[in-house]
């Protein structure tokens, strides 16, 4: 009879234990995942900020600034990642732009945001650029406004 408890108490004390590591595992991977979702906000801000300034030099600008690399399976985004050389998909950029608007800004922002990106990424703005990198630039302008229209 005693040894019957022992067991019991011994199986609770167990699942307790369990139940305690459990409850510890999703509270650091909540924390994981906030801390992801700042960064990303924090990335995208840098990205704006980069941007802001090369567009005050557009007629001088020999690189576009990128944002962060996000991974994508998607094959027809590693396509057109690899041949414009660019770091950027529409996946990856929705996921930097959403941890941004959740931390810091409202959804109204969002749809201004996304109009006014189509009309500075416009290739047309970087007709000035040195000729020996406008093509390239055009095209990874048209890129980045093709998805900009993209995201929602």
């Amino acid at each position: 009879m005693e040894a019957k408890k022992r067991l019991e108490t011994q199986k609770k004390v167990r699942e307790e234990m369990e139940a305690k590591k459990k409850l510890e595992r999703q509270d650091a991977e909540e924390k994981a995942r906030k801390a992801e979702m700042i960064t990303d906000a924090d990335d995208f801000k840098l990205w704006m900020l980069k941007t802001e300034l090369a567009m005050c030099q557009r007629d001088h600008i020999r690189t576009i600034p990128q944002p962060k690399a996000i991974a994508c399976n998607d094959p027809v985004c590693k396509d057109t990642m690899g041949a414009l050389r660019v770091s950027f998909c529409r996946h990856g950029m929705q996921k930097l732009l959403n941890a941004y608007v959740k931390i810091h800004k409202s959804e109204d922002w969002k749809e201004r945001f996304l109009c006014e990106q189509k009309r500075v990424w416009h290739p047309d703005r970087f007709t000035r650029c040195p000729e020996d990198v406008r093509s390239h630039i055009q095209q990874v302008a048209e890129e980045l406004m093709k998805v900009m229209a993209e995201l929602k």
